[in-house]
Formats: C-alpha cells, sequence, structure tokens
C-alpha cells in the first residue's frame, strides 16, 4: 500500500508551509469571529437596562438573547470587551481572506485540496465552534489531516468517501448541536436516523454525517469476541472502514497511526483532540486541505 503513495513535490511543501504561517493568523481570528457572532445590546425592560446577549436560532433563525445583568461599570466592561475583540478579529479576518483564498486556488492547481468542498464545509463549520472539542474526525477523511506531515498523499482509493463519519468523545454529546452545524452550512432541515452505534444526518443533495458512539461500539465488539482489548478510552486514529459491514475496523483501534515509520501525530487525551507535535489540530489540517 505504501508503494502508492505519493510524495509532495519541494515546490508544494513550499505552498503548505507558507499557508500554515499565514493561517496561524488566521485561524484563531476565524474561529473568535465565530464565537462572537450575534452580538450584544442594551434593553430596556422596566425602566432599567440591561446587557442582552443574542445570537440566531441555526433551527428557526430567530434571535435568542440572554440577559448579562443590569447595567453596571461592570457588564460596561464586558460590553465594551466584546466589541473590541469581535472587531479585531473582523480586520484580522478581512485584511487576510484575498490572500488566503489565492493560497487555496493554488493548492487546488497543485493537486494538493483533496477534501470535496461540500464535506470541508462542514469540517470547517464544526471546527469553528466549541463542538470540535467533542468530536474527532474518523474514516478516510482523517488520512487527509495527515497528508502534510507525512509529506505524501493518499491513493484516493484508499480514502475518499461519501461520507463523513466522526467519533463521540463525550457520551452525552448533543446531537441537536450537531443538526444545528449541519443546517447551518446545507441551509436545509437533516433528516436525523438513530441506530445503536451511531446517529446519521442526511439532507439531499449533501454528504451525510455519521456520529459513532465508541463506548457503546467497543462494548459490543468485545461482547460478540471481534475485540480483546479492554481499554476504554482507546480511539481510532487509523482510518479504515470495514467495507462488508460499514462499520469501523477494531483492528484500526489505537493511539496512533500504525505505519513504516511512527507518525508524529498522537491522542491527546488533555485537550481530546488529534494533536501534531506542534499541537496544531489535525481536523483544521482537513480543512485547510
Amino acid at each position: 500500500m505504501y508503494d502508492e503513495l505519493i510524495d509532495i513535490g519541494p515546490t508544494e511543501r513550499r505552498h503548505i508551509q507558507d499557508l500554515e504561517k499565514a493561517w496561524a493568523s488566521y485561524g484563531p481570528a476565524l474561529r473568535q469571529r465565530s464565537s462572537l457572532d450575534g452580538g450584544m445590546q442594551w434593553k430596556v425592560v422596566n425602566g432599567a437596562a440591561y446587557l442582552a446577549r443574542y445570537r440566531q436560532d441555526p433551527e428557526t433563525g430567530k434571535k435568542k438573547f440572554t440577559s448579562l445583568g443590569r447595567r453596571a461599570p461592570e457588564t460596561e466592561r464586558t460590553y465594551d470587551d466584546f466589541m473590541k475583540r469581535r472587531e479585531a478579529a473582523k480586520q484580522t479576518v478581512t485584511s487576510m481572506r484575498d490572500g488566503i483564498l489565492t493560497a487555496g486556488r493554488v493548492a487546488k492547481a497543485y493537486r494538493l485540496a483533496h477534501v470535496p468542498t461540500k464535506m470541508a464545509r462542514i469540517l470547517r463549520a464544526l471546527w469553528a465552534r466549541p463542538l470540535a472539542e467533542d468530536v474527532t474526525v474518523f474514516g478516510g477523511t482523517a488520512l487527509r489531516a495527515y497528508e502534510f506531515a507525512a509529506g505524501a498523499l493518499v491513493p484516493g482509493d484508499l480514502a475518499d468517501e461519501d461520507r463523513l463519519i466522526l467519533l463521540a468523545l463525550r457520551s452525552d454529546l448533543n446531537h441537536q448541536d450537531i443538526a444545528g452545524v449541519y443546517k447551518a452550512v446545507t441551509l436545509d432541515h437533516a433528516a436525523i436516523t438513530k441506530e445503536r452505534y451511531r446517529t446519521i444526518f442526511r439532507t439531499s443533495g449533501w454528504p451525510p454525517v455519521e456520529v459513532w458512539h465508541p463506548d457503546q461500539l467497543l462494548s459490543a465488539l468485545k461482547t460478540r469476541g471481534r475485540l480483546k482489548c479492554s481499554r476504554k478510552r482507546s480511539v481510532p486514529s487509523r482510518t479504515s472502514v470495514s467495507r462488508s459491514r460499514g462499520m469501523p475496523n477494531p483492528s484500526n483501534f489505537g493511539r496512533s497511526i500504525p505505519g513504516p515509520t511512527r507518525s508524529p501525530h498522537t491522542f491527546c487525551h488533555r485537550s481530546r483532540t488529534t494533536c501534531g507535535p506542534d499541537g496544531q489540530d489535525a481536523l483544521q489540517t482537513s480543512c485547510r486541505a
């Protein structure tokens, strides 16, 4: 299989390095802007002014308000800080957007952009929200996150998929949050199918999103005698899927990606994200691709 990997050339490597340097400023600003979406305003109730934080509900499109307290020096500082941070993030994103878009077009010309556009949009929307800390990407799409670090491209028949597979890192994950992100990207309500080990979100014209529940899945596989490992916190980093049954391959559950050399990427339990040697989020790398 490894004979089929395609080495990334020196010109392409330099482009990736330049893009990573730009992303070091652009990425956090993009996430900051997303966390500060909606706004704040003063609302008068019974003659008293209150600071209200509002966001748009992705399901209904209506504004949802949360009161932060009566007008006072403390709430005024909260309001000023919010406006300054939002404006700073907006300026950074606006000033760098054209350069990032150009770099993306160059990446396509170099044939480095392998994640399908619609799937990348879903990944970017997940990455921009705190929800990204509660899921990890699994399946062929996750392989794309390691291409740049490995300096080699994976054959399409090994990594390409028509669905996005996520593993929940929390047993109490709110699937309505996933549905809200999915709708915000697709602009359509998702049909939700709940099965024993996974929840599937589908809408016409978009790749479905599957959220697997690893605790229950590992327990079931162990009961059936298909998996002897008893570590409950193991998570899949290698990304094959059993094509015959549509279930994650238990032989690929582990903490590092097996290969001819040890991968610098490991699963970081403290942050609950897949991290590279410099702490970069593998999901972020997928989105950049």
